[in-house]
């Protein structure tokens, strides 16, 4: 691993336990699991999230690439390793000499360093125009209100104590695998892709950025999407954490 990895994935897990830290006068499920656990004698030790955030602000920095790599070489032996080889009865097992080749072959190869791409500026060259709200519409019974915006979209927002710095985008519309336009009888030569559409939206990026960048861009950001498509239906989810500009919608 490089030092640019491993600092990568420090700011990472620091993100991931800074919220626990946050929520911590409110508690979790996640709280009470660890301590049932612990008196089952399933986890030994159990220490909240503001030590585990303490402890890792302070000792991260004196962890070295250097350190993780001959850590890594220790961890990884070669009497630790075992092959399972899966193949159809027609077919002819792979030989153990096959199996030892490849093993020295990839213990051999030299890994290139990843390079260091650092997208600069915003994900989006244009952002879109605001649209225009309809209605509004008031739920005393649910505490929730209700927008009408002029596409179409109907938008209901509550505001919960927990997460207070959390905001949840989720939204749904009717259309899935079976409303992809194509006949009935031709669907089956397109459910693949059908199905495949959610994960290749998630996993092909942003704009002009690559998916990888992306991810090294938002490393220390508490921030995820998921996009999603089943027989009748779509969704997309946002999850932010105190992102100034989300404010400013």
């Amino acid at each position: 691993m490089t030092q640019e990895e491993i600092n990568r994935a420090k700011t990472s897990i620091i993100a991931y336990f800074k919220p626990g830290v946050s929520e911590k006068r409110i508690g979790s499920s996640l709280w009470l699991k660890a301590f049932i656990d612990n008196f089952l004698g399933k986890q030994p030790i159990v220490a909240d999230d503001e030590w585990i955030f303490n402890a890792a602000v302070k000792m991260f920095p004196l962890i070295t690439a250097k350190e993780l790599n001959v850590a890594f070489k220790e961890y990884f032996k070669d009497e630790d390793l075992t092959v399972f080889a899966v193949c159809p009865e027609t077919e002819n097992l792979i030989s153990k000499e096959e199996i030892e080749k490849i093993i020295k072959d990839v213990k051999n190869s030299k890994i290139v360093p990843p390079v260091n791409n650092n997208i600069q500026g915003d994900l989006l060259d244009n952002i879109p125009n605001l649209g225009a709200i309809l209605r509004q519409v008031s739920n005393k019974e649910t505490d929730t209100l209700e927008l009408g915006l002029e596409n179409g979209a109907r938008v209901i927002l509550k505001q919960t104590a927990n997460k207070d710095d959390q905001i949840v985008l989720y939204a749904a519309a009717k259309g899935g695998i079976f409303n992809c336009g194509y006949p009935y009888k031709d669907l089956e030569q397109y459910i693949v892709s059908a199905r495949l559409s959610a994960p290749m939206c998630i996993n092909s990026g942003l704009g002009k950025y690559f998916c990888q960048e992306i991810r090294k861009k938002l490393s220390d950001k508490n921030v995820s999407f998921d996009f999603g498509i089943s027989n009748f239906d779509r969704y997309f989810l946002v999850i932010l954490k105190k992102f100034k500009y989300i404010l400013e919608i």
